[in-house]
């Protein structure tokens, strides 16, 4: 008798174990509160442009600097463009038998006051991705703005990886914020775009 109820016990054990195993249907990862995806890109999309109105208030601003432009300029625009070399090694010569370094994705996030372009550097294997370089050297402002990287790097590394920078965009004429940009890509090939905080 107890035999006969153990089993559908333990079938329904296994069921709720395997239902609770992420696939890639499921899983959304990102890089944590306070990020907004703004694009994807699916396995083998190598491409995207998207834009993101600001509020009132920013636009105001930022026109007061920039009399040249118009209310139908206060958007941020966002890319990504997927960068495959013929190589698999990393440019620092380390060799990783069971990965693969020929990826990298390059972005972009700007307005009509200033710009920053990240570019991550990936490396993945069948279970296994994560980022070994960033490049956040393309940034700028335009005269009444300024943009500091206050950080730029890898961040998260395992079935999701995910780099690029955070800045602070400061106004000649007195106040200031914050803006983020998120890479990412998971071992299935799917690709996302994250902003944090500034007209995101």
């Amino acid at each position: 008798m107890l035999k006969r109820l153990m089993i559908p016990v333990l079938a329904l054990g296994v069921l709720l174990m395997v239902s609770a195993i992420p696939t890639q249907a499921t899983v959304q990862p990102g890089p944590g509160p306070g990020w907004r995806e703004v694009q994807a890109l699916a396995p083998g999309q190598t491409s995207a442009d998207t834009t993101v109105r600001m509020n009132a208030a920013d636009c105001q601003r930022f026109l007061e600097t920039r009399p040249d432009r118009t209310a139908a300029d206060c958007v941020n625009h966002y890319s990504l463009k997927v960068v495959r070399s013929k190589t698999s090694a990393r440019s620092d010569n380390l060799v990783l038998a069971s990965f693969a370094c020929g990826l990298s994705v390059e972005s972009s996030m700007w307005n009509l006051v200033w710009w920053s372009y990240a570019t991550v550097y990936f490396c993945w294997s069948p279970t296994y991705v994560y980022a070994w370089r960033v490049d956040c050297s393309n940034f700028g402002a335009y005269p009444g703005f300024s943009i500091a990287i206050t950080w730029c790097g890898a961040g998260a590394q395992g079935t999701y990886a995910d780099g690029g920078d955070n800045a602070t965009i400061s106004a000649v004429t007195g106040g200031s914020y914050g803006a983020g940009i998120r890479i990412a890509l998971d071992k299935w090939g799917n690709i996302w775009h994250y902003c944090w905080n500034a007209h995101c």
